[in-house]
C-alpha cells in the first residue's frame, strides 16, 4: 500500500505557493531539459517507515517535515518522453533556484545527501506540528495577498487579500482565532 501523495494541496501554502513558483521557473530557465514533478508532498507511515529501512529518510514516521498536514517538505523527480530521470544535475540546479527563495535543499546535506528533497529553511519537526515558519520563502512578483483556510490539511478555502486599508487582521491568543476584517464592498 502507497501512502504518499503528489498533491501539491498537501503543501504547507507557502511552500505550494513556492512549489508553483519554482516549477515556473524551471520551465523558463530550463525548456530542454525534463519536466519538474512531485514525487512527495505528505508521507504516511507506511511510506515514511519503508523509506527510513532503506537509508532513504534518517527518520520514522511522525518525525519527518512530510508527515505533518500540511507538509513541511516536497520531494520532485524529473520526466522526460514518461520516463523519470534521476540524474543529480536535475536536482542540483533546482535546488539552487529552491535555495535563492530562501528553501533548504537536501542536496547539500553532509550525512544523507537528498537530492529530491525542499523543505522549509532551518524548519524543525516541532515547528511543523506547531505550524510555525521562521523562515517563509521569498518569491518575486507575488500575486496579492491570500487567504487560505485548510481543515486537516486540505485547502477547503481561498481568496485574494487587498492591500492597504480595505483589510484588518488580528490575532487572539485567547481564543485561538484569526481575524481578517475586509472593510471594501468592492472585495
Amino acid at each position: 500500500m502507497v501512502d504518499t501523495s503528489r498533491d501539491p494541496r498537501m503543501l504547507h501554502p507557502y511552500l505550494q505557493e513556492a512549489w508553483e513558483y519554482l516549477r515556473g521557473l524551471w520551465v523558463a530557465k530550463y525548456p530542454q531539459r525534463p519536466a519538474v514533478k512531485l514525487s512527495a508532498t505528505y508521507r504516511g507511515p507506511i511510506d515514511q517507515n519503508a523509506a527510513y529501512d532503506r537509508g532513504a529518510s534518517p527518520h520514522r514516521y511522525p518525525m519527518s517535515l512530510h508527515n505533518t498536514k500540511p507538509a513541511y517538505a516536497f520531494d520532485v523527480y524529473f520526466e522526460q518522453d514518461g520516463r523519470a530521470d534521476w540524474s543529480f544535475e536535475n536536482f542540483e540546479l533546482f535546488g539552487r533556484m529552491a535555495e535563492e527563495v530562501g528553501l533548504e535543499w537536501g542536496g547539500r546535506w553532509p550525512n544523507l545527501v537528498d537530492g529530491p528533497h525542499i523543505q522549509f529553511w532551518n524548519a524543525t519537526i516541532e515547528d511543523a506540528m506547531d505550524g510555525f515558519v521562521l523562515y517563509p520563502p521569498i518569491i518575486p512578483e507575488v500575486d496579492p495577498w491570500k487567504l487560505v483556510v485548510m481543515r486537516n490539511g486540505q485547502t477547503v478555502y481561498t481568496a485574494v487579500i487587498p492591500e492597504g486599508d480595505a483589510v484588518v487582521t488580528r490575532f487572539s491568543e485567547r481564543r485561538k482565532r484569526v481575524y481578517v476584517d475586509v472593510r471594501d464592498d468592492n472585495v
